[in-house]
């Protein structure tokens, strides 16, 4: 009788390792033994899936030489690398939920640079997301007047380099300036024009007020404002006064006008006035009665400010 020989286990496959691996899959390999379906005795690994990247990576500020990041943190057990230029630095999320900042420093003015932040876990990184954001250029050297006359200003200042623009502000204006040279900048700048003389009230009726003013001069026009409306004025040729009448407004009511000089778009400072429409005149008014020495009047009341001259 012949004796059945039971198959001997094959040996382990050898070389079982993790090639790779995203945030849901994990990639494994291994050397094939041979075509014998008998068990070996197994071999394990650990590896482990790579972390999401981090969320809401944006830039939160600059300077001349730093750069603010901020993103969300993603779990406790995660760390993370933020990667620019031939840099990495090395980054442990602080403990609690929320938002990590960290600050970008020794950076050149006026640069561009890329951001590359990664999540690690057990030393796997993520895909990572990138930014690019920008440092703030250094201010202009040598800023100063060079002249001026009656009615402008000429300013000069040193060139920063070639892809830098500038923004000129005074009072409430600002100016975008480029330039085409490279041994400074001049612009002309006009000074704000003087006020108007003796705006006054000198008239009104009960939907209308007259106002008058002194011309300034003939390039000046006017920008009369009152509640939430500006009115354009034109100055007449000829020296002396101006007047205009500002219509459909309500009896009884007092108003603050404010009246700007303009030159090239830039207002003076203001000058106002308080002055007030005629009340309407009183209904019902009769005789209701009289003796020998005296008369009944009656008339309506029109408001509770209103008061009555009786000729």
């Amino acid at each position: 009788m012949e004796k059945q020989m039971k198959a001997a286990a094959p040996p382990n496959p050898d070389n079982f390792t993790s090639t790779g691996q995203n945030e849901t899959s994990i990639t494994l390999q291994w050397n094939e033994v041979n075509d014998n379906d008998v068990r070996s005795s197994g071999v394990n690994i650990t590896a482990v899936t790579a972390p999401p990247n981090p969320d809401n990576f944006t830039s939160t500020g600059q300077d001349e030489t730093s750069i603010t990041l901020q993103w969300y943190e993603v779990n406790d057990n995660v760390s993370f690398i933020l990667q620019y230029d031939d840099t990495e630095i090395n980054i442990t999320a602080p403990d609690g939920d929320g938002g990590v900042t960290h600050t970008v420093s020794s950076l050149t003015a006026a640069t561009k640079y890329t951001f590359t932040l990664f999540s690690v876990f057990e030393d796997v990184r993520s895909s990572g997301v990138s930014i690019t954001a920008v440092t703030a250029p250094p201010n202009t050297r040598s800023f100063r007047s060079t002249g001026q006359n009656e009615t402008s200003i000429t300013l000069q200042w040193n060139e920063v380099n070639d892809n830098i623009s500038f923004i000129l502000q005074y009072d409430d204006t600002e100016i975008n300036i480029t330039y085409s040279k490279h041994s400074g900048v001049n612009i002309t700048a006009v000074n704000a024009p003087p006020n108007t003389d003796n705006f006054t009230s000198m008239g009104q009726n009960e939907t209308s007020i007259t106002l008058q003013w002194n011309e300034v001069n003939y390039n000046i026009t006017l920008i009369l404002q009152h509640n939430d409306t500006d009115i354009n004025i034109t100055a007449p040729d000829g020296d002396g006064g101006v007047t205009h009448t500002v219509s459909s407004l309500t009896a009884a009511t007092k108003y603050t006008f404010t009246l700007f000089s303009v030159f090239e778009d830039v207002r003076s400072s203001g000058v106002n006035i308080s002055a007030v429409t005629a009340p309407p005149n009183p209904d019902n008014f009769t005789s209701t009665g009289q003796n020998e020495t005296s008369i009944t009047l009656q008339w309506n009341e029109v408001n509770d400010n209103v008061s009555f001259i009786l000729h």
